[in-house]
């Protein structure tokens, strides 16, 4: 399998990618023409290739915007799933953007495979309501790139074995000198 950038729109591997997800259009929602064109001159278009015969696997389309990357499809042929490839697509997508805070995606909460998204290390951040006719919950995952943070000094064992706490220096100082009834309560 390779993984290749598709940002020519007149190439056989963009017409197979459309093809692909308007074959998927009922799980992934409708993506007009000019969407995917727009997306591959951005060069935010991807695909899995079969090395051999050149046939498209899957593709991942996302997003730029607010310094998150947003993926907006991730489509893996009937055929070839289940063999990883949203996994290395996912995967490609991590590796080439961290420079930005992470990625973010929405995902139907009835599709069932929120197992997915934990084994590709991303985390639920909230759950809202979708804007199919039935209105389907949708959940929203995150996967933070490393940036420097208030947590990002602790280690591994001390998040899942203590209790974290933060605390505003203001309100520290106020009860250390004990100067402001009111944090001191």
């Amino acid at each position: 399998m390779q993984i290749k950038n598709i940002s020519d729109t007149n190439s056989f591997e963009f017409t197979k990618t459309v093809e692909l997800g308007d074959n998927n259009s009922k799980t992934l929602g409708f993506l007009p023409y000019d969407a995917f064109k727009k997306y591959a001159k951005q060069k935010q278009l991807f695909g899995a290739f079969d090395k051999e015969t050149n046939e498209l696997l899957g593709y991942l389309l996302y997003r730029i915007s607010y310094n998150r990357v947003t993926i907006v499809h991730c489509c893996i042929d009937d055929k070839y799933r289940n063999r990883n490839i949203a996994f290395k697509l996912v995967d490609f997508l991590k590796k080439n953007t961290t420079q930005y805070e992470g990625i973010r995606l929405s995902c139907r909460n009835d599709y069932g495979i929120d197992k997915v998204w934990e084994r590709f290390n991303f985390v639920p951040i909230k759950e809202r309501r979708g804007r199919s006719k039935e209105g389907f919950p949708l959940t929203d995952w995150w996967f933070p790139h490393q940036q420097n943070d208030l947590f990002s000094q602790i280690s591994d064992y001390e998040l899942n074995n203590k209790i974290v706490a933060v605390i505003d220096m203001n309100i520290f100082l106020d009860i250390k000198e004990e100067r402001e009834e009111e944090s001191l309560a």
